[in-house]
């Protein structure tokens, strides 16, 4: 049985993430080699938070990591207790690093 470092994968997804808005001004760029591979994490990130099949999880990761809102707000906006959000914060960023296929971002235990 694989044996998945829960905390380290969902730090790693969410290192990802949170570069978003770089990989984001870079694509804008006039086209190039840098601009070209920020298009394509661009993509694969929307892609990959498209096909988890979980609406609550895609909430938070658009909220929280693509759309910028604070935690306290999207965790208010959902009903969640600041506790209760972190835990559904981090069990959505290892179902996203279980379907990012742009790179490894697994950390085995």
């Amino acid at each position: 049985m694989i044996e998945i470092d829960s905390k380290a994968t969902a730090k790693k997804a969410k290192g990802l993430l949170k570069k978003y808005e770089h990989y984001d001004r870079l694509a804008k760029r006039s086209e190039n080699q840098i601009s070209r591979e920020a298009k394509e994490i661009i993509k694969a990130i929307n892609e990959t938070i498209e096909k988890m099949d979980n609406d609550l999880y895609e909430f938070i990761l658009i909220n929280r990591f693509i759309k910028k809102y604070k935690y306290t707000d999207v965790a208010k906006h959902i009903g969640l207790s600041n506790a209760q959000f972190f835990t559904r914060q981090n069990e959505a960023l290892i179902v996203f690093a279980e379907c990012y296929t742009l790179s490894d971002l697994i950390v085995g235990k």
